[in-house]
């Protein structure tokens, strides 16, 4: 039995280890996206510092407007 339990804590440390080391490399990858992303923006925006966009807010659940009137859903 603890055997069986071993190789399961072995195998479940083998798994955190690995998100990880992908959690890590995706973090280092969007800042690399995002430093990109920002060079493509026109100078007016850059200068600005804000990029506004609109998106239809009536289509529960990926975006719409809370009881304090902001928005919410998982595709705002």
């Amino acid at each position: 039995m603890s055997f069986i339990f071993g190789r399961w804590l072995s195998a479940a440390f083998v798994v955190a280890a690995l998100l990880h080391s992908v959690v890590g490399n995706l973090a280092i990858a969007q800042s690399d996206g995002v430093a990109a992303a920002r060079g493509l923006l026109p100078a007016d925006i850059k200068q600005r510092g804000v990029l506004k966009a609109a998106m239809p807010l009536d289509f529960e659940p990926y975006n719409f407007l809370d009881d304090k009137n902001q928005q919410v859903g998982f595709d705002v």
